[in-house]
């Protein structure tokens, strides 16, 4: 089993993805973050339909940290309900699993 997770949020624009990533990235709270752009997301919230253009963060990281990235994006994230997901790996290529480690805190 790998000690490396990812984060799966959402962003409602590219600006704030940017934002969010690097300030993890500097803060060495992850080793990486995806920036996706040209997403579609249809969901329901507060009785209404919704379909919004979203960007997709994915970010790279070691499970001791999953805690502080949850907390730093929350603090930066402009939804009132932020989707964070984190996610367990089950296989990392050893030499990708060690740059995680060494570029985190």
């Amino acid at each position: 089993m790998s000690n490396v997770i990812l984060f799966y949020v959402p962003c409602p624009s590219k600006q704030e993805a940017k934002i969010i990533a690097r300030s993890l990235v500097e803060k060495r709270l992850v080793a990486c973050a995806n920036i996706i752009e040209n997403c579609t997301s249809i969901y329901e919230w507060e009785g209404q339909l919704q379909e919004e253009s979203e960007i997709i963060l994915i970010l790279k990281t070691v499970k001791s940290l999953h805690l502080d990235v949850e907390r730093e994006i929350s603090d930066k994230h402009s939804n009132d309900c932020p989707c964070i997901v984190a996610l367990d790996t089950a296989e990392v290529n050893m030499p990708f699993a060690q740059w995680v480690k060494t570029q985190t805190k």
